[in-house]
């Protein structure tokens, strides 16, 4: 997923004209220099498109699962922690503050990958069109250029899970750490 990421990344700083300091108009004149041509851009953004979904279809099923195990071990332990009596051996509570630190971290890292990922895909629609693109558009017609826009506009990222039951981005997470609330507080009282 994090080479996707930066693949997307290249992509859209191949589109985006860099200058320093200066952003006038004058400079964009010069934007055949080190130009992509849109069809190069949408074949690169096709081509990604269509490895995050496959990635996505293999892992969906897997994903969900591992979410919900996630979900339900932190919240066991949680639960097991604030429910039993003080110990004598603080390694047990260390331990399990161990586990619950790092299955929080490995649900932290996938929905952010799969966050980033898809808002970095996402960015290239707004910036392929702007002003300062280098994407170079090889015919004048309007309905060339309405194809252009119709395709980035429909080809926006999303990684879901279940065959798109749900998405998974950081709201997502946030979303399931509210539920993992709910229910300790449902289970400790």
């Amino acid at each position: 997923m994090w080479l996707i990421y930066h693949r997307y990344n290249h992509l859209l700083q191949t589109i985006i004209i860099h200058e320093e300091n200066d952003k006038s108009p004058a400079k964009i004149i010069d934007r055949d220099c080190n130009s992509i041509t849109y069809e190069d851009a949408r074949w690169m953004h096709y081509h990604l498109f269509t490895a995050a979904k496959k990635i996505n279809s293999i892992y969906s099923i897997q994903l969900s699962v591992w979410i919900l195990a996630f979900i339900i071990c932190l919240t066991t332990r949680l639960f097991i922690l604030l429910k039993t009596e003080p110990i004598e051996s603080y390694l047990f509570i260390y331990i399990y503050w161990l586990v619950i630190s790092i299955y929080g971290l490995n649900l932290f890292i996938i929905t952010a990958t799969c966050h980033f990922t898809s808002r970095k895909a996402n960015k290239i629609t707004e910036q392929i069109f702007s002003v300062y693109s280098r994407a170079k558009f090889e015919s004048n017609s309007i309905e060339h250029d309405q194809k252009a826009s119709l395709y980035f506009y429909n080809k926006k990222l999303c990684f879901t899970s279940l065959s798109g039951l749900y998405t998974i981005d950081l709201p997502l997470l946030m979303s399931l750490i509210g539920a993992s609330t709910t229910l300790l507080v449902l289970l400790v009282s």
